[in-house]
């Protein structure tokens, strides 16, 4: 299979004429890093450096919530000196809440750096690759769900606990229930 650069002339910057993709593109792609199923489930990827930046904001973000509960509550059962199970929920949330804005801009920001450093091969490959791992997609879902839903509890119900400070919790048992429930090879 190869690349074929007349598909995509307008909208996508990585496969105008002149681009290292586009000068590659009569290459057979197993040469390449970019190694497609086949020419045609091809899909272009049109701004991998957005695609990899966001993968890594949510990576951030979640290992940012999940660190931040781990190390929440004991802070807030002995730091803070909370006994009421939603105290150091709540307590717990908010440092966790934290915690993941701080992940998600410090994976962007070195990821940012990264890319700045490689080609546009490289972008392109690790874009294509996180595309297509279905365990990755899986595990992103699992936590957006589990945030939404423990987000929305945090609205719903009549506790101390805000809905920013209850998505941190969302994420740790949605990435718990993905790896609980994966396939195992």
């Amino acid at each position: 299979p190869t690349l074929y650069t007349s598909q995509f002339p307008l909208t996508c910057p990585y496969f105008r004429e002149g681009s290292a993709l586009s000068s590659m593109a009569s290459q057979d792609t197993q040469s390449m890093k970019v190694n497609p199923q086949t020419s045609d489930d091809e899909e272009k990827i049109c701004h991998p450096r957005a695609e990899v930046l966001l993968h890594s904001a949510i990576k951030g973000l979640e290992v940012g919530s999940v660190l931040g509960v781990v190390v929440g509550v004991p802070y807030a059962r002995f730091g803070k000196g909370l006994r009421s199970a939603w105290d150091i929920a709540a307590s717990a949330g908010s440092f966790a809440s934290r915690g993941a804005l701080a992940g998600a801009v410090a994976s962007s920001a070195l990821a940012s750096v990264r890319m700045l450093r490689s080609d546009d091969v490289e972008n392109y490959d690790r874009a294509y690759r996180l595309r297509y791992n279905q365990g990755q997609k899986r595990a992103d879902r699992f936590s957006l769900a589990g945030a939404v839903v423990a987000a929305g509890g945090g609205l719903l119900l009549p506790t101390k606990i805000m809905p920013q400070d209850a998505a941190p919790w969302g994420v740790l048992v949605g990435l718990v229930a993905h790896a609980a429930s994966a396939k195992r090879d």
